[in-house]
């Protein structure tokens, strides 16, 4: 798809109180979909043409596209009074509230870097950031934080968040000092300059610093935007957190880029989602495998009216089979998985149109703009349907770890392929199965075992909610595999009983050396299950 810039005169807007202000109009094809430059000012382009339209709803307050974008120049311009500039980083830690979109597109008004910390972050880690990213700003949601950047406060200015605290400026005092000045748009290098630091989940240690630009974030929202074919439309139902590119892509951008409505929720409660997809005719619903199973169980209770639904969008997590099929005979609408990593982005998702098969047994084919291929150990490229370490390379791949160069460069080769560290098998169609994880192959006894394997065969047990495959050392075979599962309620299955549900469906020196019953899977925030617990756990 490609788009012709178009030129025209100055033009000065004015709605209500306010001006919008730019040196050239964009028409709409070009303004919102064609171009990186007027990707930093596509609000505007919304704002003129429907100012009056609900842009964000938090379950705290409503936000039409014309109060959203005169809160954030009044917040971009308080930020620059603050003497932030391009370049400067400014930490938050924010719920999924309508205070973090206005800081989020504020910032990026003049250059400056937007560090999403999870809310559920403690002491220690928010302590790391600080010392890692060295934020101009840092804002807070809980005065519990204030003790924790109370050492950073002579080269950060602190900002509370929904509560006030004496000695500290609020968001709202702050948007305030806005009200009165101008503010100029910063040059922006697409390829070069970075919008978001994003954290990897640090499942191995602490996260690493992922710099997105704004060639990245443009390319990640146009290509995953022309997959779920979104219009200005479109309600998306956002439970997933804004620290990691699903939430803060696909739930916050995409929905504002093509003119809809995000819904925005602080944590996810399943009775409160199927509210909200009823209440606000919620199209496109944001999920997890997890909170997917838990939607359901919810609407077997007490169903809702979501005939408003028109996909299930899930990813960050691998979904089993039977979830989707089941969901799928729920809600009536159509499902889609996608793949990807807070490097990449989303690089694979199914379509529109795809069979179930397809969604159930792949993750999708390769959105606009990414080449993928699986390679062996050597690197040499392998055949359809051979696996491989999957390698991936475009516009979406990050420019690499902040201040961790010798770490990208692990990661990205000299021919700007992104290694993901997975296997996985390509088809002819370029649809993509992922195997396992190549630092999580299970040798046992000098057979390899991939735990995606394994954990498709439990997936097709009635009572398996969740499993977990992980080797583990042991000093004849190497590793021994063990299977942390979780039931159904119901369910009378034990360990043995589902030790032998894999015989007879796998290779025998595959069948879990241990089966570990939980009564709940534990997870990290964005939704993936949590490993490194689960090591613990033994």
């Amino acid at each position: 798809m490609c788009f012709k810039s178009s030129a025209v005169k100055n033009r000065t807007l004015q709605f209500k109180c306010f001006e919008f202000k730019w040196t050239k109009k964009i028409e709409r094809e070009d303004y919102v979909m064609g171009t990186e430059i007027a990707f930093q000012n596509f609000l505007e382009y919304w704002a003129e043409k429907t100012p009056e339209k609900e842009a964000v709803y938090d379950g705290f307050r409503r936000m039409s596209y014309y109060e959203l974008q005169e809160e954030i120049r009044q917040m971009a311009i308080a930020l620059s009074k603050l003497n932030i500039q391009k370049g400067d980083r400014v930490l938050t830690s924010i719920p999924n509230w309508h205070e973090f979109v206005i800081l989020m597109f504020a910032l990026e008004k003049f250059g400056a870097i937007i560090v999403p910390s999870n809310t559920k972050s403690a002491e220690p880690e928010i302590k790391y950031l600080m010392e890692e990213i060295q934020p101009k700003a840092v804002f807070l949601f809980s005065p519990d934080q204030l003790s924790w950047v109370k050492d950073y406060e002579q080269f950060c200015t602190v900002i509370t968040v929904r509560f006030h605290e004496k000695g500290y400026r609020s968001f709202d005092s702050l948007l305030d000092t806005g009200k009165d000045g101008q503010l100029d748009l910063a040059k922006i290098n697409p390829e070069q300059d970075v919008l978001c630091i994003m954290h990897s989940s640090g499942t191995t240690g602490y996260p690493k610093g992922v710099q997105l630009t704004y060639r990245n974030i443009f390319a990640f929202v146009t290509a995953n935007g022309e997959v779920l074919e979104c219009t200005d439309q479109d309600v998306t139902y956002n439970p997933l957190p804004h620290t990691h590119v699903f939430g803060f892509i696909i739930g916050i951008i995409i929905p504002l880029y093509f003119g809809g409505k995000t819904v925005l929720t602080q944590a996810f409660d399943p009775k409160r989602a199927l509210i909200l997809m009823e209440e606000e005719k919620v199209s496109i619903s944001l999920c997890v495998p997890s909170m997917l199973i838990r939607e359901m169980e919810e609407y077997k209770q007490e169903p809702k009216d979501v005939t408003s639904l028109k996909i299930a969008f899930v990813a960050a997590a691998s979904c089993p089979a039977k979830v989707l099929e089941e969901a799928y005979a729920t809600f009536h609408c159509t499902m889609m998985v996608a793949y990807g990593s807070t490097e990449a982005g989303i690089i694979s998702s199914s379509r529109i149109g795809d069979s179930m098969e397809k969604v159930c047994e792949t993750v999708g084919r390769a959105v606009k703009g990414v080449q993928i291929k699986a390679v062996d150990d050597k690197g040499e490229s392998v055949g359809p349907g051979e696996a491989g370490e999957l390698l991936v390379k475009g516009p979406l791949i990050m420019k690499g770890y902040y201040q961790k160069l010798a770490e990208t460069e692990q990661v990205i080769d000299k021919n700007g392929w992104l290694h993901m560290g997975d296997i996985a098998t390509i088809d002819s169609f370029g649809y993509i199965k992922i195997v396992g994880r190549k630092k999580e192959v299970i040798i046992r006894g000098g057979e390899n075992i991939y735990p995606a394997e394994l954990e498709k065969v439990y997936y097709s047990h009635p009572s398996v909610m969740e499993v977990c495959i992980l080797g583990f050392p042991h000093e004849v075979l190497g590793e021994q595999t063990y299977a942390f599962i979780k039931l159904e309620d119901t369910s009378l299955e034990n360990e043995e009983t589902l030790r032998e549900y894999a015989r007879g469906k796998i290779a025998k020196h595959k069948i879990p050396d241990k089966v570990i019953i939980l009564p709940e899977m534990p997870h990290l925030p964005g939704g993936k299950i949590d490993k490194r617990e689960l090591k613990s756990i033994n």
